[in-house]
This record gives structure tokens, sequence and C-alpha cells, in this order.
């Protein structure tokens, strides 16, 4: 599984990797979390109510991260940006001309090939213009519309077929189970299954 969002809210100037690795980060928090609960979701084909109920809480998932036997996944964040001011607000502005840039567009579909993800899930990247014309007219094919996400297949040039669901972003003031975990994970059941 592939994750690509932008910068967390409320993470002004922090190190990512670092935060995580020092456990200063809030596991709890929604972006965090949420990104915990899909891919154990995901990768275990899980998206009931009851898996929902019976899912170790974020805390005891991130233990397992990464760790032998458990699960894993990628993490991009889309918008190479330091967002100084920590807001919640999107640096549009800065964001639509770094994405629009033909070298930094090419680089982006550089790195996910480079992780050759089965499936991608974003946070909302269709509201800032991530699908831009670029990617849109070349690269990406719409093949559902969900009140939750977008689901677009995205072909590149080694003739592989990702799937890939852009749904709220991840730090979005939304239900975590009605509109990520549930909506997103029976969707990319459903695809995965398929592909096998």
């Amino acid at each position: 599984v592939l994750f690509i969002a932008r910068e967390s809210y409320g993470q002004k100037d922090n190190d990512y990797w670092k935060a995580w690795k020092q456990e200063e980060m809030n596991i709890t928090d929604n972006f965090h979390s949420r990104l915990l609960y899909l891919a154990y979701g995901i990768l275990n084909g899980e998206q009931t109510i009851k898996n929902w109920e019976e899912m170790p809480p974020a805390k005891n998932l991130n233990d397992d991260l990464a760790r032998k036997g458990k699960f894993s996944f990628a993490f991009i964040n889309a918008s190479k940006l330091n967002n100084c001011s920590g807001s919640t607000r999107v640096q549009a502005g800065k964001f639509a001309e770094f994405i629009n840039d033909p070298q930094n567009q090419v680089f982006f579909l550089e790195e996910i090939e480079i992780l050759n993800p089965d499936i991608i899930v974003s946070g909302n990247l269709g509201d800032v213009g991530m699908m831009t014309p670029f990617l849109r007219e070349r690269f990406l094919t719409i093949k559902d519309v969900n009140e939750n996400f977008l689901y677009y297949d995205l072909n590149l040039k080694n003739k592989k077929t990702i799937p890939w669901l852009d749904g709220w972003h991840f730090s979005a003031s939304k239900c975590t189970f009605e509109n990520f975990y549930h909506p997103i994970c029976t969707k990319a059941k459903e695809i995965l299954n398929k592909k096998k």
C-alpha cells in the first residue's frame, strides 16, 4: 500500500521520520492513526464493522509496523513543501506551482514506479490540483466516483496499472470508519481480489 498526502495538520517544522521514530508524534491523531488502520485493513482484506471493532488500537499497530511477519506501507509527502505556518489551510499557490512543474511531475511518477505499489490511497489530492491535466490526460483513467473517494487507474510507462483511491485528507474532520476505513478498505478488497 502506498499512501500519498500533503502534510499532516499540526506538524509545523517537524521531521516526520524523526518524530515517528522518537515517538514524539501523537499516534492517536487522525492523520497517522488512519494510515495505520487503512494499511492494516487493506492488507488483511478487512472492511466490516466487526473487523473495525476488533482491530488493535493505533498504538499497537504502530508497534507492529514494519516488524517481521507484521505489516508495512509506503508514504509519499506529495507537496514536498515546508508548511512553515503550521496552518490547516493548504499553501495552495506554492503547491500548484510545485506540482505543475514538469520536472517535478516526472519525479513524482518515478517515485511511484520505484515503490511499485499494488494500490495507492491518497488524501484529497484532486482538491489541490494534484490530478492535473498532466496526470489526468496521460496517466489516469477514472473508474468510479464515490462520496468518499475517486477511483482511478494509474497507467505507467512500464505498462503496469495501479489502482488509485483519492479520498479525504487524512486529517479531515470526518468519521474514520464511515468515511475512510469502510469505503476504502471495501473498494481495495474488491480491486485487489480481481487482480489475483
